[in-house]
């Protein structure tokens, strides 16, 4: 009789920094593949970013989601102007994590039965998994007291806290790093580029939009922080069909012209993929999503933010790009970066391999 193989149902619990959409849209790029390995497997994912924005992104795939707020990141104004003194105030008690919090996250692991945590980049994570026994895998292109040093010299209340975070850091039992690497570590696991892959083609996500197949698209997004667009930064600009994520205080937009909310029936990896270029901020998400097809791409620069230059240098090497004033961009002054793009060539595809080597990396380590 032919042995049968019964695999215990194994467990990971996921702490996700909610700044942004960027952590959220790389974990579930590794537990879309996890769950594709191990299909008997329980996933949990904790943070205060979106129960839907990992619905729409794992179709399909079961998990439990626990809100706790699990990490602060930056303080937000808007998509590029981060709040300083609003960040250290919201720190308190979570990075570092206090012991109250740390309570809370270990009773999450236990009824969840973790056999592994992962985070990205949310510290909690780490010291609960640690408390707890449990060994901890950390994914990053960078940590928060990378972030958060520049900052010191002007607002001294982040310097220990940065210390505080490095020491949390440096005791994850797996450390996996992800290009674009802000700060290597030589203990590191180095793996591709992680990304959502796409599920729609070209034409039936521009039929979708109403868009035809000959008419350039601009993608405009600025990320998972709010942003508005006002009535004069909607350009009309005849030759290209913008589609812009996120809101607009306007009802009367131009013919070339759509507003998508942040959750729409629209897949953003599929929104990029159709997209003739591609513009707004640089974060990891949108880069990497960019880099796997190729896509040229108009950032925002962003000043105060220690990222931007490493995301920018790393595209810039790969896709067509230009870079744009916050201010341009606030007055809408971006269409002619766009059509300036529209006759650049495509860069060639950087297939997002992370995504699946992460996973064979936890695969690896569960039981079973």
């Amino acid at each position: 009789m032919r042995e049968v193989r019964v695999l215990k149902r194994c467990s990971v619990v996921a702490f996700v920094s909610p700044h942004g959409f960027g952590h959220a849209a790389r974990v579930c790029a590794v537990l879309a593949r996890l769950a594709d390995l191990r299909p008997e497997i329980r996933l949990t994912v904790v943070t205060t970013a979106p129960e839907w924005f990992f619905r729409d992104s794992l179709p399909g795939r079961r998990f439990e989601y626990r809100s706790l707020q699990v990490d602060v990141g930056l303080v937000q104004r808007d998509s590029l102007t981060a709040d300083l003194e609003a960040t250290l105030r919201s720190l308190e008690g979570i990075a570092p994590p206090a012991p109250a919090l740390i309570e809370r996250a270990e009773a999450i692991l236990h009824d969840a039965g973790a056999d592994i945590v992962l985070c990205d980049i949310a510290p909690l994570g780490l010291v609960a998994g640690r408390a707890a026994g449990i060994p901890t895998v950390l994914v990053e292109n960078f940590t928060w007291d990378w972030i958060y040093e520049p900052f010191v010299p002007t607002y001294g209340e982040f310097g220990p806290v940065a210390q505080a975070l490095a020491e949390i850091y440096a005791g994850a039992d797996i450390h996996i790093q992800t290009p674009p690497c802000c700060r290597p570590r030589a203990h590191a696991v180095r793996v591709g580029p992680i990304a959502r892959e796409r599920r729609a083609g070209t034409g039936e996500t521009r039929a979708r939009l109403g868009v035809a197949a000959d008419v350039p698209l601009a993608l405009v997004s600025m990320g998972g922080v709010e942003w508005r667009f006002e009535a004069a930064s909607v350009p009309e600009h005849e030759p290209i069909h913008f589609v812009l994520v996120g809101d607009h205080a306007e009802a009367n937009l131009p013919a070339n012209v759509t507003v998508l909310p942040h959750r729409s029936e629209h897949y953003v990896p599929d929104l990029v993929a159709a997209a003739d270029v591609l513009v707004g901020k640089l974060g990891y998400s949108t880069v990497a999503e960019a880099m796997a097809v190729g896509c040229p791409f108009a950032y925002v620069e962003r000043s105060g933010f220690a990222e931007y230059a490493v995301l920018a240098s790393y595209i810039a090497a790969r896709v067509p790009t230009r870079q744009l004033s916050a201010e341009s961009f606030r007055g809408g002054e971006f269409a002619d970066a766009a059509v300036q793009l529209l006759h650049a060539p495509r860069g060639a595809p950087v297939p997002p391999v992370g995504g699946q080597q992460v996973a064979e990396i936890l695969a690896g380590v569960l039981p079973g």
